[in-house]
């Protein structure tokens, strides 16, 4: 595995266990033609993407109710995935969403009693801060 520079294209606000979950949609950045797509709607006038962001929602809806082999898990009805439309999906949104994902994130890192909340309790975390660090960081939300 490794790292892909890439252009984010926008975001698809996914619904998953009743939770907002966004999907980050984006281009490899070495695509020959990345200058020309700039938005998840330009997909659509390129030969190589232009059935992809239909494939990407179907893939979103179905991708959990099969196994690993490709097999209708079961209750696989109550697994099929759901999307919010008429809500802004371009670049500038995705963009929006990362960097309010990456705060709530920096907040969790950095401070031991956030890192105690049940939800992240069993994650294992490189390092944590002083409890006094982790007061000033508390308040600070």
């Amino acid at each position: 595995m490794g790292v892909v520079k890439c252009k984010v294209l926008g975001v698809i606000q996914f619904v998953d266990g009743g939770e907002m979950d966004y999907k980050i949609i984006g281009l490899d950045a070495d695509y020959p033609n990345c200058r020309e797509i700039n938005e998840i709607a330009d997909l659509k006038k390129t030969v190589s993407f232009a059935t992809a962001e239909a494939e990407i929602l179907n893939w979103l809806k179905y991708y959990k109710t099969v196994d690993n082999d490709g097999n209708k898990i079961k209750n696989h009805e109550k697994k099929l995935g759901k999307y919010i439309v008429d809500r802004p999906s371009d670049s500038y949104e995705a963009r929006k969403v990362i960097k309010e994902c990456r705060k709530c994130y920096d907040r969790i890192v950095n401070c031991a009693i956030q890192q105690q909340k049940e939800k992240y309790k069993k994650l294992n975390w490189s390092s944590s801060m002083r409890k006094s660090e982790s007061m000033a960081s508390l308040n600070g939300m």
